[in-house]
């Protein structure tokens, strides 16, 4: 039985990826082979493949932050998943691939009938929004937020999930996915035109979701009003005229936790979604989303499809900000 899978064979560009055969072993233990039918196309993916991501191993390395799948088989040791069962995983790296091994305790058994690209965007981006929202910032309703990259995957499940709690939102973005920000209620500004700073500064914020980086740090905390929070969660700055700068989101981190220590009556905070140290809240706040899902509450968007094989094109997209909402790779 073989599984193919794309590759990072070295640092660098999308064209470094490349598809890739091998033998398919039998899960051992408390491990389970899952059959992935969808898998994101995170920032972070693109991270990796400069290098930049810690903890991930240096090509050759297969990216993939997360996935639904198909459990396949089990290892002689598994007794709370059957063959056949559909299951949703925050992988971090690997899920490019139309099969992947993983232990059974990094899995959350979901639904059936379940949309698996409607579904997938759930597990990282809605995930995401969702603590940001309700475990770090613990934002109330009504309350006035500003979102960077209000049109992107996170972006637009922070709308969907701040117009259910009735917030007054703004949102950066281009001028072209203006119509879909007001779709959400969201008040835009161009940020290619716009200097939200000036905008804002007579009508502050009390949380800003920021996932630009470097300088934007700044001008977003002169928006946030005094006892305020703002919540850093990426570096999209750190891709400039198509190239990588490195060190810029290690760089904004050490910044943002630096400026929580001014005296200025502001605080910042950095975040990182942990599903492997906190499965429960993970279970818990994905179980939340798909009910929500199912509800018709939230309604992902799916800015493209792409089959695995042209992950390299589903990165350039990303890279190139060319996309609105989730990129999703479709695997089997």
């Amino acid at each position: 039985m073989k599984n193919q899978k794309i590759v990072i064979t070295k640092i660098g560009a999308p064209e470094t990826m490349q598809v890739v055969d091998e033998e398919i072993k039998s899960p051992s233990g408390s491990d389970v082979l899952v059959k992935i039918l969808t898998t994101g196309v995170a920032f972070a993916d693109i991270s990796i493949r400069y290098g930049q991501y810690p903890g991930v191993p240096k090509p050759p390395v297969t990216p993939g932050y997360d996935l639904i799948g198909i459990i396949e088989q089990t290892g002689p040791d598994v007794s709370s998943f059957v063959v056949g069962d559909k299951v949703a995983a925050l992988t971090v790296f690997g899920a490019y691939s139309k099969y992947i091994s993983l232990p059974a305790s990094q899995l959350v058994k979901i639904p059936q009938q379940i949309d698996p690209i409607k579904s997938e965007a759930l597990v990282l981006n809605y995930v995401t929004a969702y603590q940001m929202l309700h475990r770090v910032s613990k934002v109330k309703p009504k309350q006035r937020v500003l979102i960077h990259g209000a049109s992107g995957g996170v972006g637009t499940a922070l709308m969907q999930l701040g117009k259910l709690m009735e917030q007054d939102m703004v949102g950066t973005a281009s001028q072209k996915n203006h119509a879909l920000l007001k779709k959400y209620g969201v008040t835009p500004i161009n940020y290619r035109t716009q200097d939200f700073e000036e905008i804002l500064k007579n009508n502050p914020v009390d949380v800003v979701f920021e996932s630009i980086g470097g300088k934007n740090i700044q001008k977003s905390l002169k928006v946030l009003k005094k006892g305020g929070l703002l919540v850093y969660y990426g570096a999209r700055s750190s891709i400039q005229s198509g190239k990588y700068v490195n060190g810029l989101m290690g760089k904004s981190i050490v910044e943002s936790i630096f400026y929580n220590i001014l005296p200025n009556g502001k605080k910042t905070t950095f975040y990182a979604i942990n599903a492997k140290k906190q499965i429960q809240q993970f279970r818990e706040d994905l179980t939340s989303l798909i009910q929500l899902l199912n509800e018709g509450k939230i309604d992902p968007v799916i800015g493209a499809t792409y089959p695995l094989e042209q992950a390299a094109a589903a990165n350039q997209a990303m890279e190139n900000g060319d996309h609105i909402g989730k990129i999703v790779l479709i695997c089997n």
